[in-house]
C-alpha cells in the first residue's frame, strides 16, 4: 500500500509537472509572439519615423525655397522705393510730405525732370513726445526711370542733413547690417566697395 501511495504521489507530481512544462511553453510561446509584435512594431515606428523625418526635411527644403521667393518678391514690390530720412514730423500729411519730398529731389539734388510719385509715407507709427528723430519717409515712384535719376544723385545730399537709401525687405536690411563693416573695411583699405541687394 505504501507503494501505491508512493506511485499514486509520483504520478500525480508527473502530472503536476508535465502541467508545469505545458504551461512554461504556453508561456514561451506566447512571450515569443509577443516579442515579434513589439519587434514588428518598433520596426513600423521606426519607418513611420524615418518617413517623417524625411517629410519634415523635404519641407524644410521647400518653406526655404518659398521663403526666399517671397523675399524676392518683397523686394521686387519695393524697386521703385526710395527711404528718405531727415525730412521733419512738421510735414505731417501725405501732400505736405510729397510736396516736401519734390522740393528736396529738385532744389537738393538737382534732378530737373518731371517726377512722377505714386506715393509717400512715413515708416512706423507716430512717436508720442520724442520728436527729434523723425521718421523715415518711403517714396514710390510711378516709373523706375525716375526712381534712378533720384537714385543716381543721392550724393548731392551731402552735408543736407538729408539721407537717401534703398528700400529692402527686412531679411536683406539685416544681411545688408552686418556686411557695412566689411565695406567700410575694404574702403579704409582703398578698395572700392559697394552692396548690391544682399
Amino acid at each position: 500500500m505504501a507503494t501505491s501511495d508512493s506511485a499514486q504521489i509520483l504520478e500525480g507530481q508527473r502530472v503536476i509537472l508535465s502541467k508545469i512544462e505545458n504551461s512554461e511553453k504556453m508561456l514561451a510561446n506566447r512571450i515569443d509572439r509577443m516579442e515579434q509584435e513589439f519587434q514588428k512594431t518598433i520596426d513600423f515606428v521606426c519607418k513611420q519615423q524615418k518617413e517623417n523625418t524625411d517629410r519634415i526635411e523635404q519641407l524644410e527644403v521647400r518653406f526655404c525655397v518659398l521663403e526666399r521667393h517671397l523675399i524676392d518678391q518683397e523686394n521686387r514690390s519695393k524697386r521703385d522705393n526710395l527711404v528718405f530720412s531727415g525730412i521733419p514730423e512738421s510735414f505731417d500729411t501725405q501732400e505736405k510730405l510729397t510736396a516736401e519730398v519734390l522740393r528736396i529731389i529738385a532744389e537738393k539734388m538737382n534732378v530737373k525732370q518731371q517726377i512722377s510719385v505714386e506715393r509717400c509715407h512715413r515708416l512706423g507709427g507716430v512717436r508720442r513726445g520724442d520728436r527729434s528723430k523723425p521718421r523715415l519717409t518711403v517714396i514710390k515712384f510711378s516709373f523706375y526711370c525716375d526712381r534712378m535719376s533720384v537714385w543716381n544723385q543721392r550724393r548731392e545730399l551731402k552735408a543736407s542733413g538729408y539721407f537717401v537709401q534703398e528700400h529692402f525687405a527686412k531679411e536683406v536690411e539685416e544681411k545688408r547690417q552686418k556686411l557695412l563693416p566689411v565695406m567700410y573695411e575694404c574702403r579704409q583699405k582703398g578698395r572700392r566697395a559697394t552692396l548690391v541687394q544682399d
